[in-house]
């Protein structure tokens, strides 16, 4: 295997400008279609808004975590997601913006490692053909039935990923993250930050050589 494809993109703030799952949360509560889950909408949009954020965000810095909130919703919207599944999908795709400001990596063979959803990651791939995306990790999620299965890739299982597959490059917008892999990947590492584009910041972490 080559080095060029040593190198791993995290896919939400990274690759595309946008989280993907804060969009799909929106998206799913903007087109519930059961009587509870519309009630469930206009709670969370509305008197518990704040409260619901709150508690969301404590529970992702106490477990470094971003996407924790998806499973929640996913659940409340469980019906809405399965009858509505892949026009969700394809209209969460198309919201996302391609990062303009690492065309010089995704120039090259590279991999994706994602919290976010598969399928929405590849909706997404299929506007940009041209990418050229070795592998894909992220959360996968499967409709059987009327049921959801969510297996979350989460930020510490993304990272044995990346160890596991001997990483020499990964770029990251998460600031947590990229200290937890930086403490990790062996023979340390150098991090250089690479001005994005609407005020982001992307952490480029280069393993042993």
């Amino acid at each position: 295997m080559s080095r060029l494809n040593k190198t791993f993109v995290d896919f939400d703030g990274t690759l595309v400008l946008e989280n993907s799952s804060r969009i799909l949360m929106e998206t799913l509560m903007e087109h519930a279609t059961t009587k509870p889950e519309r009630l469930t909408a206009r709670a969370l949009g509305g008197s518990l808004q704040r409260v619901f954020r709150v508690a969301l965000g404590v529970v992702s810095r106490v477990t470094g975590d971003r996407d924790l909130a998806l499973v929640l919703v996913l659940w409340a919207f469980r019906e809405t997601f399965v009858a509505n599944g892949d026009e969700i999908i394809a209209d969460v795709a198309h919201k996302l913006t391609l990062n303009g400001s690492l065309e010089d990596v995704y120039a090259e063979p590279f991999s994706i490692a994602s919290a976010g959803l598969r399928p929405v990651i590849e909706a997404f791939l299929q506007r940009y053909p041209h990418l050229p995306v070795i592998k894909v990790y992220a959360s996968e999620l499967l409709v059987d039935g009327a049921k959801l299965r969510l297996k979350l890739l989460t930020m510490r299982g993304k990272l044995r990923a990346l160890l596991r597959d001997d990483t020499r490059s990964y770029f990251t917008d998460y600031d947590r993250e990229a200290r937890m892999y930086g403490r990790r990947v062996p023979g340390g590492v150098v991090v250089r930050v690479v001005p994005g584009q609407h005020s982001n910041t992307i952490f480029h972490l280069k393993g042993k050589k």
